[in-house]
């Protein structure tokens, strides 16, 4: 990783923001945040099975090409072989190594979408990508060219169905709902966090945590609801509500 990791790095868009520094999943939401409010629509498209897709020959193709040194070449032909019992196809997710190798993967899609001159805007979080254009036929269009793109380049398949809609109607990204004056939490981080309260007062309850773990895993709980406007969230479920309230909400 220290030799390959800078190296795919730099070739890679900036509106890309996976796994890498001074990226994440904030950064990806505001850049959304300012499509949302120039541009008129937008589709938004993931990989069906992404990690498990990917294809080794034309992954180490691409690395032929941008790494040098026989040796580093070798040994990341090997990591990449350790994987997918001969399958010829698949990275280990949760691996360093997999996450840089799959978000340079799809760089070849970043760039076919940003040379259409259709496209407005761009921001991709690993296989969750999303592009806006000033109108509901360019959308179409780019969704059925990238569509075609991936499965005739990368050997992936984008699932079914493709979000399309207006910008102003918002759209939700990692776990965030964004709207053009302000960002909410969406459903998946809403679950997390009550998800999190339930189990850390649970586990207080249960004698597991003390008062003082359990406000820190509270605090740990809140973080997931940093960045959004969670006011009248929060105020909907006044302080007496009971655990088996927050419960029936996850």
């Amino acid at each position: 990783m220290n030799r390959i990791g800078p190296v795919l790095d730099r070739a890679l868009i900036n509106d890309t923001y996976a796994c890498r520094a001074r990226k994440g999943t904030l950064a990806a939401t505001c850049r959304v945040q300012e499509h949302v409010r120039r541009f008129a629509w937008y589709a938004k498209l993931d990989v069906r099975a992404y990690f498990a897709s990917i294809r080794h020959s034309i992954l180490l193709e691409r690395l032929r090409r941008r790494i040098k040194g026989d040796d580093v070449l070798a040994l990341v032909a090997r990591i990449i072989a350790a994987h997918g019992e001969g399958s010829g196809q698949g990275l280990p997710i949760g691996a360093l190594t997999s996450q840089c190798l799959a978000n340079y993967y799809l760089d070849p899609l970043d760039r076919f979408l940003l040379n259409d001159g259709a496209t407005r805007g761009y921001v991709r979080y690993m296989d969750d990508f999303v592009f806006w254009t000033e109108t509901r036929q360019d959308v179409m269009r780019l969704v059925r060219d990238a569509t075609e793109y991936l499965e005739r380049v990368l050997a992936l398949t984008a699932k079914a169905p493709v979000q399309i809609g207006r910008s102003a109607r918002g759209i939700t990204v990692c776990g965030y709902r964004v709207l053009s004056d302000s960002i909410h939490l969406g459903r998946r981080r809403k679950r997390r966090y009550l998800e999190s309260r339930r189990c850390g007062e649970a586990a207080y309850q249960a004698g597991v945590l003390s008062a003082e773990q359990l406000q820190r895993a509270h605090d740990a709980g809140l973080a997931i609801t940093a960045h959004a406007e969670t006011r009248a969230w929060f105020r909907a479920r006044a302080s007496d509500r009971t655990g088996a309230d927050w419960r029936d909400e996850v």
